[in-house]
């Protein structure tokens, strides 16, 4: 294609291969061509006169950052106030963004999804039952909180949630985490209710272990009204975003972590071990495993023969029912085994009578009824508000996780800064009613995609079951074992603890992703699931900051009939284009690198001798990498054909790089020169780069520090009579290099459209500055 001011034509030429007997790169590279090929004849474009060519648009003019404000709140203002938009039209748009049921449900197919949600709700519900029971005790409070966790926070989230396939509730590591906080306050909450008058009576657990069920209520409001509040924030201020830097290596290294610490709070009621100790903070999970084989001796015979039988009923179910493709093909959906578990367990607790004759422990007692409002201690909030961050955080990511998932799969999108206002709102909502904090469950949304449930229609079923429970089945589960609860909550684990195989996985993939995982399962498995969390996401962090302080640098080659630039050590046709170097950095330019940026710039361009004689580093990594990377670099001549334009029209034939006439149409690259001749010689015979062309293409921003370090390389080129341009910079990126005074002192014309573009005006201006040489005392330096 051809390209003036005025006209524009098309060219198509065939590729000739016929004249070469001995084909090289570059006839291999015509002859995998398709059958024809394009020629682009254009000016040579900087940057400066592309836009002035083609009229840039306004928010390419540099701005400064306060203009840009003032514009942005010009423009908001003026959308406010002389919108000509009904005010109807936009409290209606906001009151469905807050409110999605009121989007999808006069829409909703009953024929088609009515009855996939009933089933599906029926048996997420019935999941609810144990795993309620079981989480609620996991949390620190009576069994019955597990299960109004259960119902207000699915009505809730039914109402504000974007996911149609997430169910809410329960969850072991958001219990594990929030048993944490309350039996900590517990004695607190005792003192304030006492002092209110209120009833705080300390009692004996089944196991004989000294509670004040009254005060961890009163704390485990609190808590998740402090979780709600924290999640409602984010929400209401767009920081949802922020969760990003949770990446799925720290989140899976934590949760499978934290899975070690709930399979161990367990082995206290499957064991029978009513005098084994609970520990807290670092090395927690080694203490209580000390503790537990030091009174293994006391293990209660017919608790633990219970607990087997349950999990080897668990164990058969899961394996070889509902994970048993030829089984599930036949009975269409999952058995729910965790039920199962619970029904036969009251029943035959009752019938043998187990708490009396054996001194098994049982539930003992489920209220009936609904739980009476209660307000959070308001005097509590400041104390555990940042102990609470990190649960709000978790829940926040393990619910959006799963909401992406789903949404993925069935093609349609959530929105996660209104996740993380309904989960604040059930959250706050909740915690009226004496609810542990909700959040996404992986067993029961996976459950309730496996049966066809296709929206939050579920969760309103699976409500309705639970409150089933609550109104009048709930005396029915007191005669019901722990130790089954326990295996339970064991067996729901397996999935989790399998995280810990993804190490051989990542191994294969990234070392560095690898070291996250690890990092954040070692933590959490030796501190503690909060701590572990803190140290695992700055670790994670950390690595980000490390793979931009030390970017990859590499050096730039031409594919032969292409103005395609790829790098020297990675393609075998890419070459050296003659007193040329073309550097190209994958990363971001700012203060934590630019010095190594500029350090490695020098050493691949072989200026580092020249730029700085008096100093002695050691060889970067990259130039090391590029040394080794020689062998994919032909050094035998490559002949081929370039069609270019001719030079008396204002334009440029790169057949200037060749060695010979530039009238035979043949463009001869040489190989680079041994790296190992002196310096004396090289700049004797004149071999150093003339041109040094920075490719910005890959570079996202460019802070002062950067800008400060890429002017300092340009003169300290131009000192040494090099010329330092630059290429393929982003918008942002020249604003910051205008407003930063660089065009000024070192010049406009540094900038081109492209590195083609700039490879053209350096062949074409070959060697603009001869400095003169000097040699002193065997040192050399350079004058311009």
């Amino acid at each position: 294609m051809t390209y003036d001011n005025h006209s524009e034509e098309v060219i198509l030429t065939e590729p000739n291969t016929s004249s070469a007997k001995s084909p090289g790169i570059a006839e291999k590279l015509r002859q995998s061509c398709s059958t024809s090929r394009f020629s682009i004849h254009r000016p040579i474009f900087s940057q400066a006169k592309f836009d002035d060519n083609n009229e840039s648009l306004e928010h390419n003019v540099p701005a400064t950052p306060w203009v840009k404000l003032k514009r942005e709140v010009g423009r908001k203002l003026h959308s406010t106030f002389h919108s000509r938009t009904d005010c109807r039209r936009i409290i209606k748009k906001k009151v469905f963004r807050a409110f999605p049921l009121l989007t999808w449900l006069p829409r909703y197919d009953i024929r088609q999804n009515l009855l996939k949600d009933l089933i599906a709700g029926i048996t997420v519900g019935i999941m609810n039952i144990p795993q309620g029971m079981a989480y609620g005790k996991l949390a620190g409070v009576p069994h019955v909180y597990g299960l109004y966790t259960s119902f207000f926070p699915l009505l809730m989230y039914t109402l504000m949630g974007t996911s149609r396939h997430v169910s809410v509730g329960t969850f072991a590591v958001v219990s594990l985490m929030t048993s944490k906080i309350v039996r900590d306050y517990e004695h607190r909450e005792a003192k304030v209710l006492t002092d209110a008058g209120l009833a705080s009576n300390w009692t004996q657990d089944n196991e004989g272990h000294e509670e004040n069920v009254a005060a961890r209520v009163y704390a485990l409001i609190t808590v998740a009204f402090c979780v709600g509040i924290w999640q409602m924030g984010l929400g209401l201020f767009g920081l949802g975003s922020l969760t990003v830097y949770l990446s799925d290596q720290l989140i899976k290294g934590f949760t499978c972590g934290a899975s070690f610490h709930v399979f161990t709070s367990q082995l206290k009621p499957v064991f029978g071990l009513r005098n084994m100790t609970s520990h807290s903070g670092a090395f927690k999970l080694i203490k209580s495993y000390g503790n537990f084989f030091s009174r293994i001796k006391d293990t209660h015979p017919p608790t633990l023969a219970i607990s087997l039988t349950c999990i080897g009923v668990l164990l058969f179910f899961k394996y070889f029912v509902n994970e048993n493709r030829r089984v599930m093909a036949w009975i269409k959906f999952p058995l729910p085994s965790e039920l199962l578990v619970i029904v036969f367990g009251a029943v035959a607790s009752y019938t043998m009578k187990l708490r009396e004759k054996y001194n098994v422990t049982t539930v003992h007692k489920v209220p009936v009824g609904f739980p009476q409002p209660q307000i959070p201690d308001m005097t509590l909030v400041p104390e555990i508000l940042m102990d609470t961050f990190a649960i709000a955080v978790v829940g926040f990511t393990i619910t959006v996780s799963l909401g992406k998932l789903f949404a993925q799969r069935f093609q349609y999108e959530i929105d996660p800064k209104q996740e993380l206002k309904a989960l604040g709102t059930m959250n706050i909502f909740g915690s009226f009613f004496q609810c542990i904090p909700a959040t996404g469950s992986l067993a029961r949304s996976a459950v309730q995609v496996a049966v066809g449930g296709m929206t939050q229609i579920v969760s309103v079923v699976a409500a309705c079951f639970v409150l089933v429970v609550l109104l009048a089945l709930g005396h029915l589960l007191e005669p019901l074992p722990e130790a089954c609860l326990g295996a339970i909550i064991m067996v729901a684990l397996i999935n989790m603890l399998k995280q810990v195989t993804e190490i051989g996985r990542l191994w294969k993939v990234s070392l560095i992703d690898t070291s996250v995982f690890v990092v954040a399962l070692l933590a959490v498995l030796l501190l503690d699931v909060d701590s572990g969390l803190l140290v695992g996401l700055s670790y994670s962090l950390l690595t980000v900051i490390l793979r931009t302080q030390r970017p990859e640098v590499g050096l730039l080659g031409r594919v032969p009939q292409t103005d395609i630039y790829k790098r020297l050590d990675s393609y075998k046709s890419a070459m050296e284009v003659p007193g040329i170097k073309i550097i190209r950095l994958d990363a971001p330019l700012y203060f934590a690198n630019a010095e190594y940026f500029r350090r490695v710039t020098f050493e691949l361009c072989e200026l580092d001798t020249v730029i700085e004689p008096a100093q002695s580093r050691p060889t970067s990594p990259e130039r090391r990498r590029h040394r080794r990377g020689s062998k994919y670099q032909s050094f035998a001549p490559t002949t081929w054909h370039d069609e270019e334009v001719d030079p008396n029209v204002g334009q440029l034939r790169l057949g200037q790089l060749a060695e010979v006439s530039v009238d035979s149409g043949t463009l001869v690259l040489t190989p680079p020169r041994d790296r190992s001749e002196s310096l004396r010689s090289r700049k004797l015979s004149g071999s150093l780069p003339h041109h040094v062309i920075f490719d910005c293409s890959s570079v996202c921003y460019m802070d002062v520090t950067g800008v400060e370090m890429v002017e300092k390389m340009a003169l300290e080129c131009r000192k040494a009579g090099i010329e330092f341009l630059m290429a393929s910079c982003k918008a942002n990126l020249r604003e910051t290099l205008f407003l930063s005074g660089f065009t000024k002192r070192v010049g406009p014309d540094q900038l081109y459209l492209t590195v083609h573009d700039a490879v053209l005006f350096a062949v074409k201006h070959d060697g603009p500055r001869k400095p003169s040489l000097t040699v002193s005392g065997g040192v050399a330096s350079v004058d311009v």
